[in-house]
């Protein structure tokens, strides 16, 4: 016969409430973490068990499961003398350990898939962070809506390179902005073409009647 666990609480309902309202605060809180780099509508769920990519995905990157884990500890005392500023300080121990290991992860990812599609450009070997800019710019496929409009991409990067940036920005030259913005206007004119054919294989898209 299995044991039953012990409980330490006078109101076991209220225990389960508490509990309750716990695990959705941190869920809320991973949604936020979560939310704050990846837009709601481009993350998947998926089904226990199942394939960790759509069936009708051609291209794709096999990252496999991250673990993410963060363990909290309450002293004895702080419950016997009914502190309850620990809660506060425990879910902000959280979000914090829990964000650092979700961008790792991300990044990581992120990363390992450039890696290995050879999608990588080095600043050193293309002779400046300008010239690195034109060549990232080249590499990438800009999406665009069904409305034609175009998401462009954003540029993450650490405090060192990111002053590298903006003093090669802030001192750009006429002819090297002119590049970029022609790079960019042509990469959305590509975007356009793909979204339209992409429109094209279904039949009256767009059509509310």
């Amino acid at each position: 016969m299995a044991k039953r666990s012990i409980s330490f609480f006078a109101n076991p309902a209220a225990s389960m409430d508490i509990n309750q309202a716990l695990v959705s605060r941190l869920g809320e809180i991973q949604l936020e973490i979560v939310s704050a780099r990846i837009k709601p509508e481009n993350t998947q769920s998926f089904v226990h068990g199942g394939p960790l990519r759509r069936l009708s995905a051609t291209n794709y990157f096999d990252g496999g499961i991250k673990k993410h884990s963060s363990v909290h500890t309450v002293k004895f005392q702080d419950i016997a003398e009914h502190n309850v500023s620990i809660l506060r300080l425990q879910l902000q121990s959280f979000r914090e350990t829990m964000n650092v290991q979700f961008l790792q992860s991300l990044y990581g990812t992120i990363n390992d898939s450039c890696e290995s599609s050879g999608n990588v450009v080095d600043a050193k070997a293309e002779g400046s962070t300008l010239a690195a800019f034109e060549a990232m710019l080249e590499k990438l496929e800009i999406p665009v809506a069904a409305d034609g409009t175009p998401q462009l991409p954003e540029i993450h990067l650490g405090a060192g390179a990111f002053e590298k940036f903006k003093e090669a920005m802030d001192g750009i030259s006429p002819e090297a902005d002119a590049r970029i913005k022609e790079i960019q206007a042509r990469k959305i004119a590509e975007g356009r073409e793909r979204e339209l054919r992409r429109q094209a294989k279904f039949v009256r898209y767009g059509n509310q009647t």
